[in-house]
């Protein structure tokens, strides 16, 4: 069988997909956060945010991972233009020499978007760390290991609740 028709290699490079429009909108929400002061996005943006880590961290079908990245991105899209800040960049986090601790702040970041999501809460200091962190991930000149402890940080954060 090809690889291109392997559904095993297809739904690893959507979860890619989704992870880096992950990256792109917790970019642009920082972006927003950053331009005005005082400013926290909505429910509805973090809810956007949680599922679609929530879909690369658990076994998901692919149409519904295909689904969370069009949501994603759809909502970074709105973000930055209701807002008047670029839209982030839509960045593999896993890229890059030196960047070992982004595995680790993947990996936080997804499990806090589970924690926050199963605790039924609404924690929107754990959900502006996650943004932040996702952020960082996609920042090629970001301190990796400061990233990864922001990423953790979001993780303590979404257990608070516990």
């Amino acid at each position: 069988m090809p690889l291109h028709e392997n559904p095993e290699f297809k739904k690893e490079s959507f979860v890619s997909l989704l992870m880096a429009e992950l990256v792109g909108l917790g970019t642009t929400m920082c972006a927003a956060m950053d331009a005005h002061p005082g400013f926290v996005p909505c429910r509805h943006a973090f809810d956007v945010l949680l599922e679609g880590l929530e879909a690369a961290a658990v076994p998901a079908h692919l149409e519904i991972i295909r689904e969370q990245a069009d949501k994603v991105h759809a909502r970074s899209e709105h973000i930055a233009e209701h807002r008047g800040v670029p839209r982030g960049a839509v960045t593999c986090p896993y890229a890059g020499p030196g960047r070992e601790p982004i595995t680790d702040a993947v990996s936080s970041v997804k499990m806090a978007a589970c924690a926050v999501e199963d605790s039924g809460c609404e924690n929107e200091e754990a959900c502006v760390a996650i943004a932040r962190a996702l952020a960082g991930i996609g920042d090629p000149h970001s301190d990796a290991a400061a990233v990864a402890e922001q990423a953790a940080e979001a993780l303590r954060l979404a257990h608070q609740f516990d």
